[in-house]
């Protein structure tokens, strides 16, 4: 399965093993490594997709509950409608204090595309050009 995360911008409720879980992307700022974070939401996935009707993965965005935060269905990303009637809401199965039961490591090659002196800084891939120093590649 490491092989099919590559980059994330916002949490994703996902399947695996037959379970839901809000898997979270944490790059390392000092070596170009990504570790993936498995969070479980405790719902087997073939009772969340049998009721409501949904392929998995979905995008999601936190929001703030009483127990730190929930995750919320992101329609903006998601291409459904602004104001979803009934969006996908989870709640991972300790609230705020829940420990990543699966943690997946993609190491990122160097960029091809990209001539010259490069290095890892700061969780993202610069490039060095004599006028401007070092710069962000726009690759991750």
């Amino acid at each position: 399965m490491a092989g099919s995360w590559t980059c994330l911008s916002m949490p994703t409720l996902v399947d695996r093993n037959g379970w839901l879980y809000v898997v979270d992307e944490s790059p390392r700022f000092n070596e170009p490594v990504v570790d993936f974070l498995f969070y479980p939401v405790g719902l087997r996935t073939v009772y969340f997709t049998a009721h409501r009707l949904r392929a998995l993965p979905i995008t999601l965005r936190s929001v703030p509950s009483d127990v730190g935060y929930d995750y919320i269905e992101d329609s903006v990303t998601t291409g459904t409608m602004a104001f979803t009637p009934d969006p996908i809401r989870v709640r991972l199965v300790d609230g705020g204090s829940t420990k990543a039961e699966y943690i997946e490591t993609v190491t990122l090659p160097k960029p091809r595309a990209v001539r010259g002196e490069i290095r890892w800084r700061n969780g993202q891939w610069e490039k060095f050009m004599k006028k401007a120093g070092w710069v962000y590649t726009g690759v991750r």
